[in-house]
């Protein structure tokens, strides 16, 4: 591996995903990502649906921070 570049872990989401689902999916992923490749920086970018703008608006996931 070639550190520090283009590197992405895409994380696709079932319909109805919940704020507990995400948490349970985010919170191991982000372990392992910061165990194996310890970066410096991390860029998280979040399609619209996990927000809950998409268009079937079929997400459950709450904008609470």
């Amino acid at each position: 591996m070639t550190a520090g570049k283009y590197y992405s872990i895409n994380v696709p989401l079932n319909e109805g995903t919940t704020d507990d689902t995400f948490h349970s999916l985010f919170k191991p992923i982000m372990r392992k990502v910061m165990e194996v490749f310890q970066p410096q920086a991390i860029v998280m970018q979040c399609g619209e649906c996990v927000v809950c703008l998409d268009g079937k608006h079929t997400c459950t996931a709450s904008r609470r921070q």
